[in-house]
């Protein structure tokens, strides 16, 4: 293209991001009675996390109460600081909306740096907005832009000071902030190590572990002090090894081999984020930053899927996708230039076949973005209504705690454990164990009801059901249907009053059950 064009890609990306984000904003505020909601309640658990740290210190949800609760201690941090001067609940938003648009700065600058064509640019960026869906990562409210973000300097970065072998210092600085955005980032310091030791820069290597691991052992030390696992809960409960009750050598060995073969999803991390390394090979021309950036994604993307989760709205592995579009587009010109016509084609067409995958992850994921916000509007925001309303101050046992706690003011007793460390990991493990656990805790704290999902209801219970609201199209939320229930036959004739009361003033679409 011609010269004038240069910006092209950086003026379409922020049109598309920005019209994208009006549409899902509105689409929130058209089908949540005029609010824009989070397409999933942990984006609410971060900001309940961070109003009770800049409120009275603790970190956790209840005052002087600490719970390990944040997989990513730098987005907390992030909203504790600006919650000194407001506590608005669309900071998240606002965040991820200036995040995004970062992004697609950065991406245009080193494409500009590598001397990538403008017509490449412009695909590669407007993949990466689409592919990763920049407008599911900006409307869940969390930190997996903040982390595509770091991750893609990082490694961009990393692979020029190996490039040119100087400015290594500029890793070193920016690994603490992505160790501590998400704990997934530790894959990318030790990748980034591992690279480095093979060039034998033992000290940058070093270096680059100490300061990317620091946040997290310092997180997990003071977690350890009070009583709670070294690694956050929702790091416990939410890797794939973890949920397993039956742990053996073999899942640990080859669960990674297991898992990219069943995915097909993750399938383009792998073809895309490659092909740089398999050109490279074939020219025997082991150097550039795009190799570099190549190896290390790839590095990740095995430690990713030996020990962590895809899906819910594939934000897991967001940070992979965009990664590998972006290694993909740094090597295009090695690829183009190969002098082997068979297996230029080759590489081409094995291209072609990822993006027809990410067409299918691309339209499964806005289908699921379109309904999440309304889910959550009808499910928990409403509980956390109802709390508010009738059950201020009270103990209730709860299953998804991050509306309620954030708009209500209650003790918590979290089945899910990530606010209550006796649940951490007793559900998966011990069913049995975890129905005697609830039990004993909501007798001893006197809790009055329960809003639970059936399987969260302890067997051997003898808590009276209420009443439910039921939900449809359900995308997000772990069950159709949110049981209330009265813990002490006392509690009953309340319950079932305070729910009749809070039913005229449910969105219309949800179901009342008695």
């Amino acid at each position: 293209m011609k010269k004038g064009y240069a910006h092209l890609p950086l003026i379409v990306g922020l049109l598309f991001f920005t019209i994208g984000m009006i549409f899902f904003i509105d689409n929130s505020i058209q089908r949540c009675e005029g609010h824009i909601i989070y397409g999933l309640d942990d984006a609410y658990i971060h900001l309940a996390l961070a109003d009770c740290l800049a409120s009275d210190g603790t970190w956790g949800f209840v005052e002087g109460q600490f719970a390990s609760s944040s997989s990513s201690p730098l987005w907390t941090l992030l909203l504790t600081a600006i919650m000194f001067f407001t506590t608005s609940e669309m900071i998240p938003l606002f965040l991820n909306l200036i995040f995004g648009c970062l992004l697609i700065v950065y991406l245009h600058y080193i494409y500009r740096k590598a001397g990538i064509r403008t017509f490449y640019s412009l695909l590669s960026i407007v993949s990466v907005i689409a592919f990763t869906s920049l407008f599911s990562l900006t409307m869940i409210g969390m930190e997996h832009l903040l982390h595509l973000l770091i991750m893609i300097i990082f490694i961009y970065m990393g692979a020029d000071a190996l490039e040119k072998d100087d400015d290594y210092w500029k890793v070193v600085a920016i690994a603490p902030f992505l160790g501590s955005v998400r704990y997934e980032g530790l894959f990318t310091i030790i990748a980034m190590a591992m690279v480095m030791f093979a060039k034998k820069r033992w000290k940058w290597a070093l270096l680059t572990l100490t300061t990317g691991f620091l946040p997290v052992l310092i997180v997990g030390y003071i977690s350890h002090v009070n009583g709670w696992p070294f690694l956050p809960a929702g790091v416990v409960t939410k890797t794939e090894l973890s949920q397993s009750n039956t742990p053996d050598i073999k899942r640990f060995l080859f669960h990674w081999v297991l898992a990219i073969g069943r995915l097909k999803e993750v399938w383009p991390i792998l073809i895309l984020g490659g092909i740089p390394t398999l050109v490279a090979v074939r020219q025997k021309k082991f150097r550039g930053r795009d190799l570099y950036f190549s190896i290390i994604l790839t590095l990740t993307f095995f430690a990713h899927m030996h020990t962590s989760r895809t899906g819910w709205l594939f934000r897991y592995e967001a940070y992979l996708i965009g990664g590998s579009i972006v290694a993909f587009t740094l090597g295009i010109d090695r690829l183009l230039r190969n002098g082997f016509r068979w297996f230029r084609y080759m590489c081409i067409g094995m291209s072609f076949f990822a993006l027809m995958l990410l067409f299918d992850r691309f339209r499964d994921n806005h289908e699921v973005l379109f309904w999440s916000c309304q889910n959550i509007y009808q499910q928990q925001y409403q509980a956390a209504k109802f709390i508010d309303a009738y059950y201020e101050g009270s103990n209730i046992v709860i299953n998804d705690i991050g509306a309620p706690l954030w708009l209500a003011d209650f003790f918590p007793i979290d089945g899910a454990g990530l606010a209550s460390r006796e649940f951490i990991m007793v559900r998966f493990t011990n069913p049995d164990e975890y129905s005697s656990q609830m039990l004993r805790v909501s007798d001893s704290l006197d809790a009055e009801i329960a809003i639970l999902y059936s399987h969260f209801i302890p067997q051997g219970s003898n808590w009276i059901r209420c009443g439910s609201h039921v939900i449809s199209n359900n995308m997000v939320c772990g069950a159709d249907s949110v049981i209330f229930l009265a813990i002490k036959p006392e509690a009953e004739k309340t319950l079932r009053r305070n729910f009749r009361l809070f039913s005229p003033y449910l969105p219309p679409e949800v179901q009342i059950r008695y």
